[in-house]
C-alpha cells in the first residue's frame, strides 16, 4: 500500500501477464477504479516483486515465458497466503484438466477466462478484496 500513512490507501493489485498491450489495458482500468497497480511480465518478475512491495490482491495470466501462472500461484500461496489471487486464461489444458481448474487447486480465489469484461475484472477485484485476507476464510 502506499506509505503516506493513509489510512484510506487504495489496495494494490499486481498484475502478472506477458502481452504489454493488455497488460497496459489493465493496468489503465485498475487504475482509474482507485487501485493503485503494479505490474510484471512473468510469474519469477512478479513474485521478485511482490517481495519488495507486496500486494493486496495479484491478477496473473498462467501462460508465460521464465515462470508460468500456476507455478507463480502455488509460490505465492505459500510465500504469501494471505494474498488474493486472480487467474486468467485465454484456455489450454493439461491432460484433462484445463490450465484455469488447475489454477483453482493451486490455490487461485477467483478465475476468469480470456476475453472478458473489463468492468467484470474490476468487479471479481472488489469481490475478492471484500472478503479479507485469505485468513479470515480459515477462521
Amino acid at each position: 500500500m502506499n506509505d503516506q500513512g493513509d489510512k484510506t490507501a487504495a489496495p494494490v493489485v499486481l498484475v502478472i501477464e506477458d502481452e504489454d498491450g493488455l497488460l497496459k489495458v489493465l493496468r489503465e482500468v485498475l487504475e482509474d477504479d482507485g487501485f493503485e497497480v503494479l505490474s510484471a511480465s512473468d510469474g519469477l518478475a512478479g513474485l521478485m516483486l511482490m517481495e519488495a512491495m507486496p500486494a493486496d490482491v495479484v491478477i496473473t495470466d498462467i501462460i508465460m515465458p521464465e515462470m508460468g501462472g500456476n507455478e507463480a500461484i502455488f509460490t505465492l500461496r505459500r510465500e504469501f497466503p494471505d494474498t488474493r489471487i486472480i487467474a486468467m486464461s485465454g484456455g489450454g489444458r493439461k491432460a484433462e484438466m484445463s490450465f484455469l481448474k488447475m489454477a483453482q487447486k493451486q490455490g487461485a480465489d477467483a478465475i476468469i477466462e480470456k476475453p472478458f469484461d473489463l468492468d467484470k475484472l474490476v468487479e471479481l477485484v472488489r469481490a475478492v478484496l471484500a472478503r479479507g485476507p485469505r485468513a479470515a476464510d480459515r477462521d
